[in-house]
């Protein structure tokens, strides 16, 4: 009976460890609720709206990561339109997390900006890998997109923009399903951060990656013995070894001349300076840059 009771007792302490653990799971995974379009231009009427976010929450799901596309009727120069992208995904998911951002520029500038802002496994998935030697990615998915969307200047209908959406998700399904492998990795010039795959996971760091630098090792070693004895070797050169025990054979009579200098000080000098305060300074100088966004980011744009 003792071990009968033990062995309920074991059972009834893991049921109630799993069923703590179930909603913590749970709760740990993405709501995509809020990847939708934001549909500042007007292009689409309600009920075609709901039909899109429903496909956008639907690629989101699929990919799993987080998808947003706004677009705009504002005139931003490129750099703007950067910074409001990587700004404007940290404001709805948070920084460093996975996803990817597209800005459609329906302003009527000329030219057209559209930019894609990755961000996470986004950045890892869609970005130049910069270390495979593929193409970039982005530059396909823009290759597709820009079969429906008008060029600069020309008449926007509803009907263009929408194919150019569902283009959108589906080149994000078809990359997504290549995966990000472990050995691909971004670098985020803005901020210095490299971003790179651990555990499944994309991680933001300082450092380059590991397998980065590991991939240069033996190289690296190899140079090194190359150069070190390349400088032993013209070191030793350089020296002519004498056998005797004896200084003055290290002498060189012919080099060797000792003088006697008297440094003999008759005058002293005291030179004094004002030093001006910041307050006595006739002006300010201030410097910034544009507010945009505190996480790591990958991307691309292209003109239309």
């Amino acid at each position: 009976m003792t071990a009968i009771k033990r062995l309920s007792a074991t059972f009834f302490s893991l049921l109630v460890i799993l069923t703590a653990l179930i909603p913590l799971s749970a709760s740990a995974g993405k709501d995509f609720s809020n990847c939708r379009i934001y549909d500042e231009y007007g292009v689409f009427k309600d009920d075609k709206l709901e039909e899109l976010n429903g496909l956008i929450e639907h690629t989101a799901e699929e990919i799993d990561m987080y998808i947003a596309i706004y677009i705009s009727k504002t005139d931003l120069d490129d750099l703007g339109t950067e910074r409001f992208s990587e700004q404007c995904y940290e404001d709805m998911f948070g920084e460093n997390t996975d996803g990817v951002f597209f800005y459609m520029d329906l302003s009527g500038g000329r030219p057209a900006y559209d930019y894609i802002s990755t961000s996470g496994m986004g950045a890892l998935v869609y970005t130049d890998y910069k270390n495979d030697g593929e193409s970039n990615i982005i530059d396909k998915m823009f290759d597709q997109i820009y079969n429906y969307m008008p060029s600069s200047g020309e008449p926007i209908y509803s009907s263009d923009i929408k194919l150019a959406i569902e283009e959108f998700c589906r080149q994000l399904e078809i990359y997504a399903d290549k995966g990000a492998k472990s050995f691909y990795y971004s670098y985020d010039s803005a901020d210095g951060k490299y971003i790179y795959q651990s555990g499944g996971k994309a991680v933001v760091s300082g450092h380059k990656p590991f397998f980065v630098m590991i991939k240069y090792l033996p190289a690296g070693i190899l140079s090194g013995i190359v150069i070190a004895l390349i400088m032993f070797f013209s070191i030793k050169s350089t020296y002519k070894f004498k056998k005797s025990c004896d200084s003055s054979v290290y002498v060189e009579r012919n080099e060797t001349d000792f003088t006697v200098r008297d440094d003999r000080f008759i005058r002293t000098y005291t030179t004094k300076t004002k030093i001006e305060s910041s307050s006595s300074s006739g002006g300010s100088h201030h410097s910034g840059g544009g507010s945009h966004g505190g996480g790591s980011h990958g991307g691309g744009g292209r003109h239309r």
